[in-house]
């Protein structure tokens, strides 16, 4: 099984949703997002930890038992 970026990013905004953020669109009229909270953080390194933890018991024999991360 691979850590793959599409798990990651729905894990990520499942974490984020869960904290009370809501999706927008990239529509900020060139500012840019450059600021971030700690529950921001919190909820990005829970859905990623969830990733790791969901990978780590399906360890793919068919690579020999490598990770593949994509």
């Amino acid at each position: 099984m691979a850590i793959s970026q599409d798990s990651l990013v729905y894990k990520m905004e499942e974490h984020l949703q869960a904290q009370g953020y809501l999706r927008v669109e990239d529509e900020d009229d060139g500012r840019g997002y450059r600021r971030y909270s700690m529950p921001f953080l919190r909820a990005l390194a829970g859905a990623i930890v969830e990733e790791i933890k969901e990978n780590a018991k399906a360890i793919d024999m068919t690579d020999g038992g490598k990770w593949s991360i994509e």
